[in-house]
């Protein structure tokens, strides 16, 4: 029964950001669709780092010690110890090595450049959705504050009419024209709600969306 149903909590104003436009266009880099982007460039620097150690030669040292048999003879052997010193020293190895950075820098370069475009993109973004918003709410504001009024009391004039003996005609014009307004009404509180929506939980790591 639709009777039984009941809203809970308290609906948000939607005139009314939870954070400031200003404070909107200045954290675009902590918004949700720019907080991978730290995590690509760390990889990246690590790809890098990773090419510059491979240019120092690898180096290892053993030890191993081993105990002798006996001469035919029977007379005992000295006990051997074997210090094993090894580098590597690949030919050609710094002509790839210098490659191999250069391609990680390369990589780094192009998620740097990946990373602006989508920063402007946010910013764009941003600021576009700010300006539906604003004007939405200007719109809605003065529908409510004058049209919807004004086509209310044309009805209940061209009904005052009919009632005294004017023809119906105009009342049902009026009424047409007010149920018109009130559905482009409800078709923008729609879309200020999804335009509020959009901006409000932009940084909800920060406590601050609804």
């Amino acid at each position: 029964d639709p009777s039984d149903l009941a809203a809970v909590g308290t609906p948000p104003d939607l005139t009314k950001l939870p954070t400031a436009p200003a404070a909107l266009l200045a954290s675009i880099d902590r918004q949700a669709p720019l907080l991978s982007w730290d995590a690509r460039a760390a990889v990246a620097d690590a790809e890098v780092a990773a090419a510059a150690a491979e240019r120092r030669p690898d180096w290892s040292l053993g030890v191993s010690y081993g105990r002798r048999s006996r001469t035919p003879e029977g007379m005992p052997r000295s006990d051997l110890l074997m210090v094993e010193f090894a580098i590597g020293l690949p030919v050609s190895a710094r002509t790839r090595q210098d490659r191999g950075i250069a391609a990680r820098r390369a990589g780094r370069d192009a998620v740097e450049a990946e990373r602006a475009d989508a920063r402007l993109a946010q910013q764009e973004f941003v600021r576009r959705t700010l300006a539906e918003w604003d004007g939405l709410a200007r719109q809605i504001a003065r529908g409510e504050a004058q049209a919807l009024p004004l086509a209310r009391d044309r009805v209940q004039v061209a009904l005052a009419a009919y009632a005294g003996g004017a023809e119906l005609e105009p009342w049902l014009q009026a009424r047409r024209d007010e149920l018109e307004l009130q559905a482009g009404h409800a078709r923008h509180l729609e879309q200020l709600g999804r335009a509020w929506a959009a901006l409000a939980y932009l940084l909800p790591a920060e406590g601050n969306a609804p």
